[in-house]
């Protein structure tokens, strides 16, 4: 071994040196094999590339209103563990440090299985479900169709005997009893959406990655409509449920005023030019009736009007920094695949040029 090395290696006062210009002749003299390799590389590459789907980015920002405590903000806490005071001192269950979690949750995921998409299949326009769209045509191109049709198949088979005692005709989407395929459905998307927090400014980035830039796009401004709705949701539920609550009690409330007020005036109509004690005690009980129905009819008002105002300041308004775009590039370009492949094959076909060739002089 060490006679091998020697022939490569050149030994002077300073120490061991690499005979670089040996390496160069061997190359040389063997030129058109290294060659073959790269072009070797760069075919496996081209055909890697088409049996690859393209994959699609966009990105958006979002930047949620916070309901903060005015009580202590513990900044310097804050600043020594990473975060920004404003989570310290918020009072949401919701608030953006667990948006990522959100995202991939199932109840989210699985609404938006039903997300209407369109797109352009084989020069035929297709208009499907999302969920349609990730099982039948997600991550598919006609050269990987054909190049992986035999894993293809053996997926199939391997599905079809999985899931022979599972119930999948279940057509209604429950993120609480999904079947097999559904499960495959949502782990996928869960791949495909992605939320990055700044602690600094709490800044959302979403990012949606397709095979598809328009899907890509819409399934962007979904999924950003989705978090604005369950925020909303979460920081208005306790609001709505008040404000129902005043609204039952206003309309009681109302309908008792109408109707202590129409007993009182049909009994004074209906007692007229009488003048008796009874009378006119009977009609003064019946006023005061109306009276305090009345009362607590306008309370119910003033507190119903509040409810309605606690609701529009309990919603949260979120600022779009970044608004959902279709992206005009390919993150994974196809000519940058194949000369990868063709440079990785360059170095392998050198070092076994060389390796074959260590002998020579």
């Amino acid at each position: 071994m060490k006679e091998e090395l020697d022939d490569f290696l050149l030994e002077d006062e300073t120490g061991i040196n690499i005979d670089f210009g040996k390496y160069w002749s061997i190359l040389k003299r063997h030129w058109k094999t290294v060659m073959w390799w790269t072009v070797g590389g760069f075919l496996v590459g081209c055909l890697f590339s088409l049996a690859s789907p393209r994959k699609y980015i966009c990105t958006s920002k979002l930047a949620p209103e916070l309901s903060s405590t005015a009580t202590s903000r513990l900044s310097s806490v804050a600043s020594m563990i990473g975060f920004t005071s404003a989570v310290l001192g918020t009072t949401d269950a919701v608030y953006p440090m667990v948006y990522p979690d959100l995202v991939h949750s199932p109840e989210f995921v699985v609404d938006l299985f039903d997300m209407p998409v369109d797109f352009v299949d084989k020069k035929d326009s297709v208009h499907t479900t999302l969920y349609d769209y990730m099982e039948n045509y997600y991550g598919k191109t006609p050269v990987g169709n054909v190049v992986f049709a035999p894993l293809n198949l053996l997926g199939k088979i391997m599905e079809s005997i999985k899931s022979e005692d599972e119930a999948e005709s279940l057509t209604a989407f429950d993120s609480f009893r999904m079947t097999r395929k559904q499960g495959m459905i949502y782990k996928m998307l869960c791949k495909c959406i992605d939320a990055e927090i700044d602690k600094k400014t709490l800044v959302v980035t979403i990012k949606i990655s397709l095979d598809d830039r328009f899907i890509c796009a819409a399934l962007s401004r979904e999924v950003n409509g989705n978090i604005k709705k369950y925020v909303t949701r979460y920081r208005t539920e306790k609001a709505i449920h008040d404000r129902d609550y005043y609204q039952k009690m206003y309309d009681d409330a109302r309908a008792d005023y109408f109707l202590a007020q129409d007993r009182y005036t049909r009994y004074v109509d209906s007692h007229q030019g009488i003048i008796l004690q009874s009378v006119n005690a009977e009609g003064e009980r019946l006023k005061n009736e109306a009276n305090l129905k009345y009362q607590l009819y306008s309370t119910m008002a003033q507190q119903l009007q509040g409810a309605e105002a606690k609701v529009q300041l309990e919603t949260p308004v979120f600022a779009e920094i970044v608004s959902p775009t279709v992206p005009f590039k390919s993150a994974n370009s196809r000519k940058k695949t194949a000369l990868g492949f063709a440079f990785f094959a360059l170095i392998v076909g050198a070092v076994v040029v060389l390796f074959r060739n260590r002998k020579e002089e």
